[in-house]
């Protein structure tokens, strides 16, 4: 756009100079970029506010440079940059990319963008669903994109294989794009501050033609995600796994902010949320009777329910032709089988119940996105909630992974 302007990444910070080398330091992300002297002109054009016109005069490899390593941005993104956006894990899922220079899906890749989103507000005490991304990445060592590369070259000859399914599937077409973690300064950033760059930086996946995969965090996160898929399609369904609704009003907190026990509040308020099923609810709740029956929008589907219903004939009433959203709180396991989540209640969800409901899901519906959140406990070593969440999210990338046969619909 002509109207576009660009200036320096505000957490761009000049380490040393020595000779004809400057060595830059990126806040939050804590990258070093070594450089030769002549970009300190540059660095100090874009000092104050470009247009695109200027932009355009500085030489092509140059501005290739200064835009991978973000060192160049938007003038309309500059609070998301401030204290850094995002920083890449040293423990990727697939393959280790840049969020501003994502190349655009080709048929033969995964759909699927994954990001760490690692930030829980109003913990119960003992419980820490920020561990929840490192914890659930050390479980998906199976997508580890260094068994698939061979001296820099893609093995098309490597292959996953699944025993419950008897199948096969080419390593290369489901390995997601891992585009790190999310930053937050408690320091100095605000709760609306992680909304506003979950928010912007789902949208950048979705802009790129990609599927946000995130990883929580509070349930929280879901609300910014959503917020930004609706600005792709005309409309969404919801599908929605908890213990909990997460639509509660008796906590006064919940009465003047977002937070993760009013998340599905807010969330339907959408009018382009066509409907919202909660599955696997079983938390006692005192107060409003009305709250835990459904609604012409709102299903609820309890975990004592599932027992008699067909897993099949569950979600008839979803039309195919609209897109669903994936929303797993880890807490909707049985506790005996998933102890680390922040509000563990007994009478939940087996492994192969939940397996084969995600199963149905990614092969019946075109998925426009997904979260999986409010795994806490250790983040190395053993984590049952975890290692749960993580085999759910390799079912979602092996159905769903490149010439996958959904098309896109629906789409503004």
């Amino acid at each position: 756009m002509s109207d576009t302007t660009y200036v320096l990444n505000p957490a761009v910070k000049i380490i040393s100079t020595q000779d004809d080398k400057v060595e830059l330091f990126l806040i939050g992300t804590n990258k070093k970029i070594m450089a030769t002297s002549q970009i300190l002109k540059i660095l100090d054009f874009f000092r104050i506010t470009r247009s695109i016109n200027e932009v355009n005069q500085i030489d092509d490899k140059i501005l290739n440079f200064l835009f991978s390593e973000n060192l160049l941005i938007k003038n309309n993104t500059l609070n998301y940059y401030k204290y850094g956006l995002v920083k890449p894990d040293m423990n990727p899922i697939g393959f280790s990319a840049n969020i501003n220079n994502i190349e655009n899906k080709h048929n033969h890749e995964s759909p699927w963008c994954v990001l760490g989103a690692p930030f829980a507000f109003d913990s119960p005490v003992g419980t820490d669903a920020s561990t929840g991304p490192a914890a659930i990445r050390n479980t998906l060592k199976l997508f580890s994109s260094e068994k698939l590369l061979h001296d820099g070259q893609i093995n098309k000859e490597h292959v996953i294989f699944d025993w419950n399914r008897k199948k096969e599937y080419p390593s290369y077409l489901v390995l997601p794009k891992d585009l790190g973690n999310i930053i937050f300064n408690n320091r100095e950033e605000t709760f609306k501050d992680t909304q506003d760059k979950i928010a912007y930086t789902t949208y950048q996946v979705l802009n790129k033609g990609f599927k946000p995969l995130l990883l929580g965090g509070d349930h929280s996160i879901s609300k910014p995600i959503i917020d930004s898929i609706l600005k792709k399609y005309k409309r969404i369904n919801i599908i929605h796994f908890d213990a909990h609704t997460d639509r509660y009003s008796e906590k006064i907190i919940n009465k003047f902010m977002l937070t993760r026990g009013n998340v599905f509040s807010e969330i339907v308020k959408h009018s382009r949320v066509e409907s919202l099923y909660q599955i696997g609810i079983r938390e006692y709740e005192p107060g409003v009777i009305k709250r835990g029956s459904s609604s012409s929008k709102v299903k609820v589907i309890s975990s004592r329910e599932l027992n008699d219903l067909s897993f099949t004939n569950l979600f008839d009433e979803i039309p195919k032709d609209i897109p669903v959203y994936l929303s797993i709180d880890a807490d909707v396991f049985d506790p005996v089988i998933a102890p680390e989540v922040s509000f563990p209640v007994m009478g939940g969800l087996t492994f192969y119940q939940m397996y084969e409901l995600i199963n149905h899901i990614t092969s019946h519906f075109e998925i426009a996105g997904a979260d999986f959140v409010e795994v806490s406990g250790p983040a190395k070593g053993k984590n049952l909630a975890a290692s749960c969440i993580g085999n759910l999210i390799t079912l979602l990338l092996l159905n769903l992974g490149g010439n996958s046969s959904h098309e896109k619909r629906n789409e503004t």
